[in-house]
């Protein structure tokens, strides 16, 4: 999950991904979303790594750098004199930064199959999650500085290690289809009385070419 201070802690969920009926939509002002008709595929094949600028919605201008030496499937982004990793669309969580080939399986499977499609792996990299899940939920639109941009939502769902049914970590990841960047990302906290509180984590205001 992506922090504040934009810095993923564990998320996504993405990058879950059914139509959550407590989740918060970005509003008109900031990125509205519409819904259209798209294919149900949305991505049939993974993007390159994008170079472009990116300013979010409270100023912050990020710089996506193409991909990083050593793995051309692992992207690049810079913000704040610290660059990050991410592959396709979900950040560098301790888990798909140096993902095992399962792992970016499920991301890419989901992420390029139809609307429906879940994948599941093992987490790597930490002793949290026992298993994880990642749904193909929609192929929504956003709205980005009046342009629309067709995307893919996933939900990315991880599951205590512990077995704990209350205590997992549940995610939301708009993933635009044109350059596999996040365009959006909200945290899903289900509360005791089975209310569903969604936090945007990180959010697009405006791209453009990089510099």
């Amino acid at each position: 999950m992506l922090k504040r201070h934009y810095h993923f802690a564990t998320l996504i969920a993405f990058l879950g991904l059914t139509g959550l009926a407590g989740c918060q939509q970005p509003n008109a002002n900031t990125g509205a979303m519409a819904k259209m008709a798209v294919n149900l595929s949305g991505i049939t094949t993974a993007p390159p790594c994008a170079r472009l600028t990116a300013t979010l919605d409270h100023g912050l201008v990020v710089a996506y750098e193409g991909s990083a030496p050593s793995d051309p499937d692992l992207c690049l982004v810079r913000w704040q004199n610290s660059t990050h990793q991410y592959y396709l669309g979900f950040w560098d969580d301790g888990r798909t930064l140096d993902a095992l080939p399962d792992e970016r399986k499920a991301v890419r499977d989901a992420l390029t199959g139809p609307v429906g499609t879940q994948t599941s792996y093992i987490p790597h990299g930490g002793n949290l999650w026992s298993s994880g899940t990642i749904t193909h939920v929609d192929n929504p639109v956003l709205t980005i500085a009046g342009q629309s941009r067709p995307t893919v939502e996933l939900r990315r769902v991880l599951n205590d290690a512990m077995g704990r049914s209350e205590v997992r970590a549940e995610s939301l990841v708009w993933v635009d289809q044109a350059t596999g960047i996040a365009l959006l990302c909200q945290t899903i906290t289900r509360m005791a009385n089975g209310q569903q509180i969604a936090t945007t984590t990180w959010q697009v205001r405006a791209l453009q070419p990089a510099v």
